[in-house]
């Protein structure tokens, strides 16, 4: 039920919110998020298409936890095939321990522990069956499995988000036209 309304506010939030108010609304739902499931970090990543790149846009990070964007900066698609091919297949990423990835995400083991993280849930944000980022969870204090209730709120979360991005996104072309 709490889930329910947690997810009714967010989408409310997003109803009536003018493109210059979208980040700051990102960003007190991720507060929402992260506090609700009581993650270390909650944010967004942002897959910037013509150069290839994955960023933290929007990051809320529980005291005394040093934030991802930092760690993460700019960073190749290339350089996380495993991680990024089963986002572009429109597949979550659920993560319960980086430390036992396989050999095969030997990368994103390496690159996911520089940023401290010991549990990762990502999923997908597909906007118009193309893959614009992904909205993410992760605890660095202590290695979670993570329950299908969050994959599905984080998932219902993620369709209000990116739709929001998207329209200021689309707003911002238009200015500069």
């Amino acid at each position: 039920m709490e889930a329910e309304r947690l997810l009714l506010a967010i989408s409310t939030n997003f109803i009536n919110l003018d493109t210059n108010e979208v980040d700051n609304g990102v960003r007190q739902t991720l507060r929402a998020l992260g506090r609700y499931m009581q993650v270390d970090r909650c944010y967004t990543l942002q897959f910037d298409r013509p150069n290839h790149t994955l960023s933290v846009s929007n990051e809320w990070s529980a005291d005394g936890i040093v934030p991802l964007g930092g760690s993460l900066g700019i960073t190749p698609v290339k350089a996380l095939p495993w991680l990024f091919a089963r986002l572009s297949e429109g597949e979550a990423v659920n993560i319960s321990d980086v430390a036992k990835l396989p050999a095969e995400a030997a990368a994103e083991r390496e690159f996911l522990g520089a940023g401290s993280s010991k549990s990762v849930l990502l999923v997908p944000m597909i906007y118009n069956k193309m893959l614009v980022g992904a909205l993410g969870l992760d605890n660095v204090r202590k290695p979670a499995a993570w329950p299908d209730d969050t994959y599905v709120i984080l998932k219902l979360a993620g369709e209000t988000l990116v739709d929001a991005l998207e329209r200021k996104r689309a707003d911002n072309a238009v200015r500069e036209s």
